[in-house]
């Protein structure tokens, strides 16, 4: 039996506007600096939530500005525009909370939990703080409230890590170690770097050493290196 062109065209804008996928993020902010806030489905039997992108009800807002904090046990997101503010609980999101598109061709930031910090994250590269996070969509500037003050992060993890590989301080991060985005004694805001150089022991053997680093997230200056006494006097014999 031949279908009704009516009933096909109903058919599929019922698909368009009914189907749901799944997002990566709970709020993405665009290349042009708007929010697009998705929706977060059901809560699943182990307490998690998902975050789902539906057609008919994500809707990009101009002129935002997000916090992320921690309010005791609760994870929170506040979103501010003109028209309003609206604080979302994200403590059992399973998927990011934030992510940012930067500009054509540029890395994704993605902001999400990581147990009970935050985490900052940019190709594969992720900071933990436990620090309130805001974010201007308009400029897509990320800050932290330290205990001294709002502090911009004009460099992200990944950038931090490739000034130290660049540099030949370090090779790799280490496997078992975490980047931690704080403040250091002189209220500068660091990354804490655990990582390792691979030392070539007179062309026999290769090791792989310690070095912990602390590098600048304003300005991605190398601050600290700490790493064996016997590779700051002889590691010029292995490079």
């Amino acid at each position: 039996m031949r279908k009704s062109p009516v009933a096909f065209i109903f058919f599929a804008l019922f698909l368009l506007f009914t189907s749901s996928v799944h997002a990566s993020s709970f709020v993405t902010i665009t290349h042009e600096g708007n929010v697009r806030q998705n929706v977060l489905g059901d809560s699943t039997s182990s307490g998690s939530m998902t975050v789902q992108s539906t057609l008919s009800t994500a809707r990009d807002l101009a002129d935002a500005t997000l916090s992320i904090i921690k309010e005791g046990e609760k994870s929170l997101l506040t979103v501010q525009t003109g028209a309003g503010t609206k604080e979302q609980d994200v403590t059992k999101l399973t998927d990011s909370i934030v992510e940012i598109e930067q500009d054509q061709g540029s890395k994704t930031i993605k902001i999400g939990k990581v147990d009970s910090n935050f985490g900052i994250s940019q190709s594969g590269i992720t900071a933990l703080t436990s620090y309130p996070i805001h974010i201007d969509a308009a400029s897509k500037t990320i800050s932290v409230a330290t205990n001294s003050g709002e502090r911009i992060i004009a460099v992200m993890p990944d950038d931090a890590l490739e000034t130290l590989v660049r540099a030949n301080i370090v090779n790799t991060i280490s496997q078992d170690g975490q980047v931690v985005l704080g403040e250091n004694e002189n209220g500068e805001l660091t990354y804490s770097i655990p990582a390792e150089r691979n030392v070539n022991l007179f062309n026999i053997h290769t090791i792989a050493v310690p070095v912990n680093t602390t590098v600048s997230a304003t300005s991605g200056k190398v601050l600290k290196i700490d790493e064996p006494q016997w590779l700051k006097v002889f590691g010029f014999l292995f490079s």
